[in-house]
């Protein structure tokens, strides 16, 4: 992300929570935005924004991921589809 910012590409750095925001900020050519792949209007406010500057998607670089450290038994349904939604829905 930080090589593509460098070299003049545009970079649009979705994140689940504003605190991960922080440090992207920081970076040229970086603009963090709110975005949880888990809700389709988060998507589709982040897809109306770009389509609003004109520019389009020229890339994606998905990093999504999330994983429970543990034993299957020992996690909650709950947990489960937290993983799947993120993992395997949200991209």
């Amino acid at each position: 992300m930080a090589l593509l910012a460098e070299r003049g590409v545009p970079v649009v750095a979705t994140v689940r929570r504003a605190a991960d925001a922080e440090h992207l900020a920081a970076l040229p050519g970086v603009e963090p935005v709110l975005c949880d792949v888990r809700s389709d209007d988060d998507v589709a406010r982040l897809r109306a924004a770009l389509d609003e500057r004109g520019a389009g998607l020229w890339g994606l670089v998905n990093n999504a991921g999330v994983a429970q450290v543990g034993h299957l038994t020992g996690e909650s349904v709950q947990d489960m589809h937290d993983v799947f939604d993120i993992n395997v829905f949200g991209v």
